[in-house]
């Protein structure tokens, strides 16, 4: 197991009561109410860097709709020859 490391990071006030207070709903320790808001904002953060590159090269090279024209143009004539 991965040694854990202990910091200290200073709240105000009010995020302090919010904090005892969701540990105190989800009885859990405040250190694990941190870490677990730490892994959420952490997935936030590289969810919004792949958003980032998604957009940059979509910028550089717009996708090709051609494709996907031509798939529902199928499926409509099929589709419309089908029994429900």
């Amino acid at each position: 197991m991965a040694k854990k490391r202990v910091i200290q990071v200073p709240v105000d006030d009010e995020l302090f009561d919010e904090i005892q207070g969701m540990s105190k709903t989800l009885n859990a320790s405040q250190a694990k109410v941190m870490r677990e808001a730490f892994v959420t904002y952490r997935r936030l953060v590289k969810e919004r860097e792949l958003d980032r590159q998604y957009l940059e090269g979509h910028g550089k090279k717009p996708e090709d709709t051609s494709f996907g024209e031509a798939q529902l143009g199928v499926l409509g004539e099929v589709l419309h020859k089908e029994k429900w």
